[in-house]
């Protein structure tokens, strides 16, 4: 077994940003090693699951930091924070065009149609 790396950090802060987004706490209330067999399995709900209004690119970025397979999520806080800077950007953007033309009030990282 490969030693801990950085990468169990940016699974943490994939927990703090999916409580955040959802207003929920991952896994309330289950026994911890009921907790234990969902990591093992790879069995983490999406984040939009619980909070459908939440952005597909906060959801992907949630998905990614969480990814089971360590090889699979970020390999630094860094590159998951330049994805999340990227995201912000492109969505302020987007909705800054939405407000101009007056048919958006939403905030940031809620899917507007």
């Amino acid at each position: 077994e490969p030693p801990v790396d950085r990468r169990a950090d940016v699974f943490a802060v994939g927990v703090l940003l999916w409580e955040a987004a959802t207003g929920a706490r991952l896994w309330k209330g289950m026994p911890e090693l009921t907790i234990l067999k969902h990591l093992l399995m790879g069995d983490i709900p999406a984040a939009s699951s619980v909070s459908p209004d939440i952005a597909p690119a906060l959801d992907a970025i949630i998905r990614k930091a969480m990814a089971p397979d360590r090889e699979d999520r970020y390999p630094t806080a860094a590159a998951m924070s330049f994805a999340m800077g990227r995201q912000v950007r492109i969505h302020v953007r987007r909705r800054s065009r939405r407000c101009e033309r007056g048919t958006s009030t939403s905030p940031i990282f809620i899917s507007t149609p």
